[in-house]
């Protein structure tokens, strides 16, 4: 049986129901891959990959994300990553709200 492995292509992030003012379609996100990645064989043993850390600068839509408007060969650096993964985004700092703010 041959040996696959799931991989990244793109990660991309939709933050549905947020709101900026003034109105934009988007947000600037940091997104970041953490690292360890554990899958599950067909065999049902685990294999756990450590690499280091990457994060990226990234648009969160928030309207929603259609799959036919997604660019693969615009590579991350998330690239052949696992996506069994622990992931983490977070507001950049100068696209945090303002206190009061929604």
């Amino acid at each position: 049986m041959p040996h696959t492995e799931l991989r990244i292509g793109r990660a991309e992030v939709a933050l549905i129901g947020a709101a900026t003012k003034p109105t934009h379609p988007w947000v600037q996100v940091e997104l970041e891959h953490c690292g360890t990645a554990t899958n599950r064989r067909r065999d049902g043993s685990l294999v756990t990959i450590d690499a280091p850390r990457r994060g990226e600068a990234s648009p969160a839509q928030l309207v929603g994300i259609d799959p036919d408007d997604l660019d693969e060969s615009d590579k991350q650096v998330f690239w052949g990553r696992s996506p069994a993964a622990r992931w983490r985004i977070s507001v950049t700092r100068r696209q945090r709200p303002r206190p009061g703010a929604t």
